[in-house]
């Protein structure tokens, strides 16, 4: 008698597992947006000039843009850049100014994009009175 009531809770246990399972719905690993990547996109901006740089997103995201710093002979303290982000016509950036920002260690404009391949222009309004290195960073998603 003993025997069998071994067996019989072996095979209950069993049983008990193998309903626990069929419940059990699999589970799917969530996606996790992907790392953004910083791209830093370094040049001169001319007097009244302006300077643009291309780059591509596989993902809708937020780009944001830092101004690390903009150095030259003749760099008003109180100078902005304008600034935007627009898609390339031809070998051109036609963006059209989105903000006029000045250099510091934080993002000073972000703005909400498709996946694509998009422009970043940067400009001078009359402020310099010589050319001007610039280092700009732009973060998006990948």
């Amino acid at each position: 008698m003993r025997k069998v009531f071994r067996i019989h809770a072996i095979v209950g246990l069993l049983a008990l597992g193998a309903v626990a399972g069929c419940g059990d719905e699999p589970t799917v690993p969530t996606r996790q947006p992907g790392v953004p990547v910083t791209e830093t996109f370094m040049g001169t901006l001319q007097p009244s000039g302006f300077a643009s740089y291309a780059f591509s997103m596989s993902r809708a995201g937020t780009v944001a843009l830092t101004l690390i710093s903009v150095t030259g002979p003749s760099v008003p303290d109180d100078a902005l850049f304008p600034v935007g982000i627009a898609t390339p016509a031809g070998s051109g950036c036609p963006a059209l100014t989105e903000a006029a920002i000045r250099p510091g260690a934080s993002p000073q404009h972000s703005v909400s994009k498709q996946p694509g391949v998009y422009c970043v222009q940067i400009s001078d309004s009359a402020r310099l009175g010589a050319p001007a290195t610039f280092v700009l960073n732009i973060t998006h998603p990948k």
